[in-house]
């Protein structure tokens, strides 16, 4: 089989017992046993199922993840994770010379959505959240650049 990265799906078409044709965006067709769609939560594969009540759910919460140059005290070849009650941050190595981490705090959908069209805002919510926490989590936020991190609300389907 073949896996065709940087590619965006226009449309598929199951033909019974002889596989898929898929059609790409940029109009390339394809003929194929299989079609795995592992194109995440917004997947353009299971939209195009059309399966019913197939409804995505806001879980009330936001997520940041973020990436920092340099190595980070407690996270030198081994993970931490710190929670409030309501807030959660985890951080590791992600490379010998960087650190990763993810923070989570519950937010209302709209707010949400506010906050993670602005890094500057974003990151000011999360140092104010975190003011108080232990080293080094006040310090990883603060030198964390804007550019190194990202936000979303999270969302989930019923099972």
């Amino acid at each position: 089989g073949t896996i065709r990265w940087g590619s965006k799906l226009r449309s598929f078409e199951c033909r019974r017992g002889a596989g898929v044709a898929v059609t790409l965006a940029d109009g390339t067709t394809l003929d194929a046993a299989l079609l795995v769609g592992s194109d995440g939560i917004f997947s353009t594969v299971r939209r195009q199922l059309a399966m019913p009540g197939d409804r995505l759910h806001y879980v009330g919460l936001v997520v940041v993840l973020g990436i920092l140059d340099g190595s980070v005290p407690l996270t030198q070849r081994r993970i931490f994770e710190t929670v409030d009650g309501t807030t959660r941050l985890y951080a590791m190595p992600f490379t010998p010379s960087s650190t990763m981490w993810q923070l989570s705090f519950p937010c209302s959908e709209e707010a949400a959505r506010t906050l993670t069209k602005d890094a500057a805002a974003l990151k000011a919510e999360l140092l104010s959240r975190c003011r108080g926490w232990h080293d080094p989590i006040p310090a990883l936020l603060a030198d964390t650049p804007l550019d190194g991190m990202s936000g979303y609300p999270v969302y989930d389907r019923e099972v």
